[in-house]
């Protein structure tokens, strides 16, 4: 059985989980203000901004997650 992480690296992993989800927070808020005319600028540019962080807050942090699950031991079954 693989050797668990430590608490420094556990640390470090729930620390860039939540920054993935506030800088995707910070770029649907941005995007929100785009779309409704307080910030000049292109209503594609707020899409674009809508989607990556819609992205950011949902989809990456379980790809983080994944990639750093530890191997199932799969000698065992």
């Amino acid at each position: 059985m693989p050797d668990p992480v430590s608490d420094e690296v556990a640390r470090n992993r729930f620390v860039m989980l939540n920054l993935v989800r506030l800088a995707g927070t910070a770029l649907t808020v941005v995007s929100m203000l785009i779309l409704g005319d307080a910030i000049d600028a292109p209503y594609a540019l707020g899409y674009v901004l809508l989607g990556l962080g819609l992205v950011a807050i949902f989809a990456t942090p379980l790809m983080l997650v994944r990639r750093w699950r530890t191997p199932r031991d799969t000698d065992s079954e």
